[in-house]
């Protein structure tokens, strides 16, 4: 890829073309997926736009200690049901990624050795809601013990620009 076919960072539809598995020159074991963008979504933006000759795509998810864990959960956004690693690279049955359709996220990672910057693909993948955590009253008393003064009564700067519901509802 040249600078001159350099896409937009943001958020793209893609499909997968190709699934592998092989080696980067540290010698890590990366899971490559070549991937074809189709739609464009600006940042900030809710209308998607046609991407045209973009071409193909690389995605890169390096299998190490600390990415393993992210690399599985976007797999698994895209469809992966394999029971083992090296079902990415034999894409039998549940394991085949090949056609499938999902958001991808592009940023730009800037060069080691200086020159131009290189493409970042990451599945999209919504945040996870955490479930609430139980309040316990040792809880409550360590938060007394820290704002306890803030909320001493007496008119602070937040009481005294509080809207009254009165006031609210004529807003």
């Amino acid at each position: 890829m040249s600078f001159d076919d350099k896409l937009e960072a943001g958020k793209y539809f893609c499909k997968i073309t190709e699934q592998e598995l092989r080696q980067s020159k540290s010698g890590n074991w990366m899971v490559v997926l070549r991937i074809e963008p189709m739609l464009f979504e600006p940042k900030g933006g809710t209308e998607t736009h046609p991407v045209e000759d973009a071409g193909l795509r690389t995605y890169y998810g390096t299998l190490t200690p600390k990415s393993v864990q992210i690399v599985q959960r976007e797999l698994e956004a895209l469809g992966f049901k394999g029971d083992k690693p090296s079902d990415v690279h034999t894409a039998k049955g549940e394991a085949n990624l090949v056609d499938k359709e999902a958001w991808w996220l592009l940023s730009y990672t800037p060069s080691k050795d200086g020159g131009e910057p290189f493409e970042k693909w990451r599945v999209f993948t919504p945040r996870e809601s955490r479930t609430p955590v139980a309040v316990t009253d040792s809880d409550l008393m360590k938060l007394d013990a820290m704002f306890g003064d803030a909320f001493a009564g007496g008119e602070t700067a937040s009481t005294a620009t509080a809207a009254t519901d009165s006031e609210w509802s004529e807003l």
